[in-house]
């Protein structure tokens, strides 16, 4: 299985990153990239790639929302990787969605939660000086002024008030099922977050919860997300689901004569909120 720069390919990671405020898709890319590596460890680089770190080929794309891409600063996604021969694609994909306040103080333009997603390959250089990229050149300030007045979004999906914003990725290869990719990135936003306070403030406890779920997928598969399937991961709630534009299809490689392998990425962005509070 190969990638350009590369002989052959050993390895894929994939991670996402966020940034709530200040809407620093770098930051958010950073985080992602960070994601994809920071749970792997990989000691057997000297015995598969020849010539070790020095001839390890990394091929680094990173996914995020075309409004934001053009501030990326591509040379600070490398410096994540210590070591290998690196090569940074840029993508639109990733997802734009709220997080329902936006503060002064953290230097916000708006409530813009900035999303973007990370995929990694690890392989044998091909022994040829890397190609240079057309998006390496980018980078710059965010896309707009500091806010003057902070302000919060209360009233979202039939919201009196929002409460907790969280947000998860998911991914499925080779089959590429898109509604195995957004249950997982439901199930990633959800899994690893607790909200013990909803019964004492929220009037009539859970049956007076709202949830509001968005998953974001490449445009190609949109239609084919099951709002239903999405909705049942949330035993005792009816929340509602709606798709849109975002995240991503990555090259997993391919072997001469096959058609090439993807990875295909899925964001979830989930509200929790009430219809009145105590």
């Amino acid at each position: 299985v190969t990638l350009p720069g590369m002989r052959s390919v050993l390895f894929t990671e994939t991670g996402f990153g966020a940034d709530q405020h200040g809407q620093d898709v770098t930051k958010a890319a950073i985080r992602a990239a960070r994601n994809a590596i920071e749970f792997n460890s990989i000691p057997s680089i000297r015995r598969l790639v020849p010539g070790g770190y020095e001839n390890m080929a990394l091929r680094v794309t990173i996914a995020v929302p075309q409004q934001y891409r053009q501030h990326l600063d591509v040379e600070a996604v490398k410096k994540v990787f210590p070591y290998g021969i690196k090569t940074v694609v840029v993508e639109d994909g990733g997802g734009v969605f709220s997080s329902g306040i936006a503060l002064k103080a953290m230097q916000d333009i708006n409530d813009d939660m900035v999303v973007a997603i990370a995929h990694v390959a690890v392989g044998v250089s091909d022994g040829k000086p890397p190609i240079p990229e057309s998006d390496t050149k980018l980078g710059g300030s965010a896309p707009g002024d500091v806010m003057k007045e902070e302000f919060v979004v209360t009233e979202m999906q039939g919201m009196t008030q929002a409460l907790f914003i969280q947000a998860g990725f998911g991914a499925d290869m080779p089959i590429n099922d898109v509604n195995t990719c957004a249950m997982r990135a439901v199930q990633n936003a959800m899994t690893f977050n607790s909200h013990p306070c909803l019964e004492s403030v929220v009037p009539g406890g859970m049956q007076n919860v709202i949830t509001h779920v968005t998953i974001a997928v490449p445009k190609h598969w949109i239609p084919l997300v099951d709002k239903e399937k999405v909705a049942s991961l949330f035993k005792g709630l009816t929340p509602t689901v709606s798709v849109q534009e975002g995240g991503c299809v990555f090259d997993n490689g391919s072997k001469p004569g096959e058609e090439k392998r993807e990875m295909l990425v899925a964001v979830a962005h989930v509200i929790v909120g009430a219809k009145e509070l105590h």
